[in-house]
């Protein structure tokens, strides 16, 4: 049987249960020497409170599978419109938040191996050491270099000085040609 829309608003009846619970009251209240009609309005009144709760009962069903669907899509309607980031500036305390952030278990959540190898492929730090140890390297070696020159000539000095040379007025840097000999230039 197809039910109109007519039909689910008319009132329920009662189930003949009731009926016959409030029959059954009237009767043995009126076997004790009670009121009949008392019993029987009250009877009634109960049966109407069940009634009544059992169509509010279907209301707030109805209602409530009314609002399951339109709820989502009303919720979903208001966020599209509001700017949540500029939201959450204006109304949350960001310092507060932080403050009550547990760091250890964020920084535990980074992945800081894979950030540090990201970090060192960007700036090319192998790249950078060589370069400036190199610098490094080329400046030492020039130094050890004008320090052992200055050592050779100082040992040559001592030498001569033992050896009872006449000292040569011009010194030689380390790979120039001897100079002529007196005798060949008279």
């Amino acid at each position: 049987m197809v039910s109109g829309p007519d039909e689910s608003l008319a009132p329920r009846q009662a189930p003949v249960t009731d009926v016959v619970l409030v029959v059954a009251a009237t009767r043995q209240s009126a076997g004790q020497g009670g009121d009949p009609l008392a019993s029987l309005v009250s009877g009634a009144a109960g049966l109407l409170t069940r009634a009544v709760t059992a169509g509010e009962q279907a209301v707030a069903t109805v209602l409530n599978a009314a609002l399951d669907r339109a709820v989502p899509v009303v919720v979903n309607a208001v966020l599209d419109r509001v700017d949540l980031t500029q939201l959450v500036l204006d109304r949350v305390d960001i310092d507060r938040l932080v403050a009550r952030a547990d760091l250890e278990q964020i920084i535990d959540r980074i992945p800081l191996v894979q950030l540090a190898d990201y970090i060192v492929d960007e700036i090319d730090l192998p790249s950078l050491i060589r370069e400036s140890t190199g610098g490094i390297t080329a400046d030492a070696i020039d130094v050890l270099r004008l320090q052992s020159f200055d050592v050779d000539q100082t040992v040559s000095r001592v030498m001569d000085a033992i050896l009872r040379r006449r000292s040569d007025p011009v010194r030689r840097s380390p790979g120039s040609a001897p100079p002529e000999s007196r005798a060949d230039a008279e």
